[in-house]
């Protein structure tokens, strides 16, 4: 599969192709890393974009089956989820060494490594974050959940395991669907998944920020007026939060929970925010 890293400045409404590389199957994340350059996922493996927007690929085997990845700035690591979603590892971008940090009790046999010490999960992770205070969030699509991981201690952050929409003071007992990405904003989550919507968890409770969970579309403007269908892959700028959704990247203001529509895109798999609030992307055609 033909791929293109592709740059929209901030600010501006022109877009510049970095590199062209081929993979044998989709990308399925992708991370921009400061001054390190771009991580992606591909064949459940971890390749590498330098400053020089030269491709490595496959940069790392350590880990089988990665589906996610997660930029941490203050740590100068990426984190990824592998082993079909059982299991978070760190990779240190320096010198691209790789440890785990939680795991799942299935992955022994897959890829080797013993988890005596290591904390262990088994839920197949579909997005992860890391929050500026050091906190682990994910989803699981599978048991439509979103974990916390905090101090050592793994708990349940949102989600009562059925399949379906519902809001509720106790963030436990609401109802998510197929949870497919999640940021974090100051004391904010947001996650999106199959209701049409993007809620946000915080200590005063749950709110949509933007779409509907019982109308799908295709509309910006403020919480009311947008509609969403599926909205994915969603990363967190300085202002705003960008996500996938009807072949679009669109834009969330933190501010005023205002969503526009920034690109129109054909094949997107993956965007991320870099340190100047420049957008990129990996798309499969040409925008």
């Amino acid at each position: 599969m033909k791929c293109s890293l592709f740059k929209k400045p901030f600010g501006t409404s022109k877009t510049e192709i970095l590199c062209n590389f081929e993979v044998n199957s989709v990308v399925q994340d992708f991370c921009a890393c400061g001054d390190f350059g771009f991580l992606f996922l591909s064949d459940g493996y971890i390749g590498k974009i330098n400053t020089k927007n030269e491709v490595i690929f496959p940069w790392i085997r350590d880990i089988n089956e990665a589906s996610s990845l997660c930029y941490v700035e203050n740590r100068k690591s990426c984190y990824v989820v592998g082993g079909a979603g059982r299991c978070i590892g760190e990779v240190r971008l320096s010198d691209g060494n790789f440890s785990l940090v939680l795991c799942g009790s299935v992955l022994e046999s897959k890829i080797g490594h013993h988890f005596s010490k290591t904390p262990k999960i088994d839920n197949n992770i579909t997005a992860i974050t890391f929050t500026e205070g050091g906190i682990f969030y994910w989803v699981s699509a599978q048991l439509n959940k979103c974990f916390c991981y905090k101090n050592n201690d793994l708990s349940v952050f949102m989600g009562n395991g059925r399949a379906g929409y519902s809001l509720s003071n106790n963030p436990q007992s609401c109802m998510l669907d197929s949870p497919s990405g999640l940021t974090s904003y100051k004391d904010r989550i947001y996650i999106c998944d199959n209701n049409h919507c993007i809620r946000a968890v915080d200590s005063d409770g749950i709110k949509i920020v933007a779409g509907h969970p019982y109308e799908r579309g295709d509309r910006g403007g403020i919480v009311g007026d947008s509609l969403l269908d599926s909205p994915s892959k969603i990363k967190k700028g300085k202002h705003s939060a960008y996500f996938i959704d009807c072949g679009k990247i669109k834009s969330l203001l933190f501010a005023n929970n205002m969503v526009k529509e920034v690109l129109s895109v054909e094949g997107v798999m993956g965007l991320d925010v870099g340190k100047n609030q420049d957008i990129y992307i990996i798309g499969e055609t040409k925008l």
